[in-house]
């Protein structure tokens, strides 16, 4: 699944909706997984919106289908 080829940034609440997480467990996987993808973040503050790349997100959910044998 690509989420989207022509952005090169994703917000994370819009991550969250393409992957089809709820919050809590989008926030579960980036805390105890540590091949997801870091974040961009717009400021210092811990509010500060963040993004991440699309392309290494697209590179993660293959990672994860190939470590369970699919396509």
């Amino acid at each position: 699944m690509k989420i989207h080829d022509v952005r090169k940034l994703i917000s994370q609440p819009n991550l969250i909706a393409e992957l089809d997480y709820s919050r809590a467990k989008f926030y579960r996987v980036r805390d105890s997984d540590p091949t997801f993808p870091q974040p961009i973040k717009d400021g210092d503050s811990r509010q500060a919106s963040a993004h991440y790349i699309v392309a290494e997100v697209d590179k993660w959910i293959e990672q994860r289908k190939a470590a369970r044998g699919g396509v």
